[in-house]
C-alpha cells in the first residue's frame, strides 16, 4: 500500500485477554507508541543519510565524466553548487542525528529534536536525489539507473512516522 510495501488491519471482536497478557494500561497505548516514534524518526533520518550519500555520489561521479556543449557537468556553477549544499546538508543531517540518538540514550525528550530530523532529512533526501536526476538528464529518470526508485523512497520517507505537518506541530507544543 505505503511505498509498494502491504499493511495489514487486524480487528478483533469481542477478544478477552486474561489481566496478565495485557501491557501497560488498558486505554493507554497511545503513549507508548509515542515514544516508538522518537527512535523510527532518528532511523528515518539516517535511512535519509545513506540513500542521500549514495545519490550524491552517483550524481559526483556522472558530472565529472559528462560533457555538454564542449564543458564537464562538473566545471558548471549551478552543478557545483548543488553538490557542495548536498554535502553540506548530509553533514549536517548526521549531527542533527547523532545528537539526537545521544539525548535519547540520555533518557533526554527528544520529541522535538527528532521531529526536527525527520522534517530536515526527508526534505533533504528529496532534494539531493532531484538534484541528481536533474544532473543525469533523461537517464536520471530510466529504469536503467536506481534514481527513479531513490525518488519514490525519498518521496514516501516524508509519511512514514508521521508527516512533515505532523512533525512540526511538536514545535509548537513545547514552545507552551
Amino acid at each position: 500500500m505505503i511505498g509498494g510495501h502491504r499493511t495489514y488491519e487486524l480487528v478483533f471482536d469481542n477478544m478477552r485477554l486474561p489481566a496478565s497478557a495485557i501491557l501497560g494500561d488498558v486505554g493507554q497505548g497511545f503513549a507508548p507508541m509515542q515514544l516508538r516514534l522518537n527512535v523510527r524518526r532518528l532511523q528515518i533520518g539516517a535511512w535519509a543519510i545513506g540513500l542521500s550519500r549514495r545519490t550524491l555520489d552517483m550524481m559526483c561521479a556522472h558530472v565529472k565524466q559528462r560533457r555538454t556543449f564542449g564543458a564537464l557537468l562538473a566545471d558548471r556553477q549551478a552543478i557545483q553548487w548543488w553538490i557542495a549544499d548536498s554535502a553540506t546538508k548530509i553533514h549536517a543531517c548526521r549531527l542533527m542525528v547523532h545528537d539526537a540518538a545521544a539525548g535519547l540514550d540520555r533518557g533526554e525528550d527528544v520529541r522535538q529534536a527528532a521531529s526536527m530530523v525527520k522534517i530536515f532529512a526527508t526534505e533533504m533526501a528529496g532534494e539531493i536525489v532531484d538534484h541528481a536526476i536533474q544532473s543525469f538528464g533523461a537517464m536520471g529518470v530510466t529504469k536503467e539507473l536506481p534514481l527513479h526508485l531513490m525518488a519514490q523512497k525519498a518521496r514516501v520517507m516524508r509519511i512514514y512516522e508521521g508527516p512533515s505537518e505532523v512533525c512540526s506541530s511538536n514545535f509548537l507544543r513545547s514552545r507552551h
